[in-house]
């Protein structure tokens, strides 16, 4: 029977397929596009931040010069989500075009969860946990530029013994005090206070919620189909620890949204391989290498996995219990 079906169902060309499956190509990459989009600015951000010249000027141009090599070079690259299930297995090429309906509800459900947390967010200025220590982090490198804050012991007259500068979230280095965690976060943060202060980067939390979730959805569309994308996107937006660390300015939100579309892009190279054609040395075959989509999008993909590792040392595990755990005490 199965036999029968498959003489009955033709095998449509993936190329084919792309050029009249708008809305699975459509699909496929505005679930990258967040990513695609932060990840020239934390490249070009830190290196910034190291040499202490976190700056608005510098950062965002050499974001927007990043952003203009890196998007379009690999945007053009990501493949339609149609088939991506079946890719590898006797099934490939059977599926049929994605619905537009997919599209629309995966937006509308990401669009309503970055809202309704925006409108339930937080405001944790003061550290108590860990959301007011990113934005503390936040505010310093945005005026300075620096991790590295200065004790000014001269304001507390000198150094006596009884002052310690050392506190919650921060570590005492000699002479300075040196932010405990992973400056991605904050870094993006820092967005939100150049362009309107501490009021406009809180809301950065909900928007990098409401991208992760948009995110995920692409990432199911390629591992189970793309008609499960709003169902998975809507099961994991309803879960408390995700409302959570959208609400208030944690990583986990970043991290995920990185995470996961460094995931969706090694999908998309291993869908884009071409065997023989993509071998073959890098020094005598260089200039097909740097055109071959698969050699593009794995690039792309292991920046976007190791970067994580700015956002979070245990990036790759995403514990988003952690979120759970504080929610408990």
């Amino acid at each position: 029977m199965t036999a029968e079906l498959d003489a009955v169902r033709p095998r449509v060309n993936p190329v084919d397929r792309e050029a009249r499956d708008a809305a699975g190509l459509l699909l496929g990459r505005l679930t990258l596009l967040p990513a695609l989009v932060l990840l020239p600015f934390l490249l070009a951000g830190f290196p910034l931040l190291l040499i202490g010249y976190f700056k608005p000027v510098p950062v965002i141009v050499l974001w927007l010069a990043l952003t203009a090599l890196i998007v379009p070079y690999a945007w053009r690259r990501i493949p339609s989500v149609t088939g991506a299930a079946a890719w590898g297995t006797r099934d490939e090429g059977l599926a049929k075009p994605t619905p537009r309906w997919v599209l629309w509800s995966l937006i509308a459900i990401a669009v309503a969860f970055g809202a309704f947390n925006a409108a339930f967010h937080s405001q944790f200025v003061i550290i108590e946990y860990d959301a007011a220590a990113y934005m503390q982090f936040a505010q310093w490198i945005s005026v300075h530029g620096t991790t590295v804050i200065p004790e000014n012991a001269q304001f507390f007259g000198g150094h006596p013994a009884s002052i310690v500068y050392a506190s919650a979230a921060q570590y005492a280095v000699g002479n300075h005090i040196v932010p405990q965690f992973m400056s991605g976060m904050p870094m993006v943060l820092s967005l939100g206070y150049w362009a309107g202060g501490a009021r406009i980067a809180v809301f950065l939390a909900p928007a990098l919620g409401a991208c992760a979730v948009f995110a995920f959805g692409g990432l199911v569309a390629r591992l189970v189909g793309p008609r499960w994308a709003p169902f998975a996107a809507l099961a994991i937006g309803v879960t408390i620890p995700m409302q959570y660390v959208s609400r208030d300015t944690w990583s986990e939100s970043l991290a995920l949204l990185i995470l996961v579309s460094g995931l969706s892009l090694w999908i998309d190279s291993q869908r884009t391989h071409r065997g023989e054609e993509d071998a073959g040395s890098w020094r005598t075959d260089w200039r097909h290498h740097l055109r071959s989509a698969s050699h593009v999008l794995a690039f792309v993909s292991g920046l976007l996995l190791g970067i994580v590792f700015l956002v979070r040392l245990d990036g790759c595990l995403l514990y988003t219990s952690d979120a759970a755990d504080d929610l408990t005490r």
